[in-house]
């Protein structure tokens, strides 16, 4: 089974810090990235879809920036779940997800 690669390395995003500074979808975000009006699936969708599958790879071999951006958001909702299983309840968990979300902690691209 191969693994999934972002549909987005063809497009030719801006890079930072070795990442592909992709579109999102209107409204999900404000920041730098630019806004994907016409794509169906933004850079967080796929994430999202192929982490199942892109999960039990223990190689991934990169084809471009969007992949990096795909590899990173991959490891930033394992965290998230990882750190999610001890609560119980949902609003619980919604709570805690927000405060790590907000965490300054995580290690963002470019960083050792």
């Amino acid at each position: 089974m191969p693994v999934y690669h972002s549909a987005q390395n063809k497009a030719g995003y801006k890079s930072v810090c070795g990442a592909a500074l992709c579109p999102l979808k209107e409204g999900s975000v404000n920041g730098p990235a630019p806004v994907a009006r016409d794509l169906e699936l933004d850079i967080i969708d796929e994430a999202i879809l192929f982490f199942r599958a892109n999960v039990l790879f223990s190689a991934f071999e990169v084809e471009g920036n969007a992949d990096r951006t795909l590899i990173y958001l991959t490891t930033y909702i394992a965290d998230v779940i990882r750190a999610m299983e001890k609560y119980d309840t949902l609003g619980a968990a919604k709570k805690a997800a927000f405060t790590f979300g907000c965490k300054k902690d995580f290690a963002t691209p470019g960083q050792a």
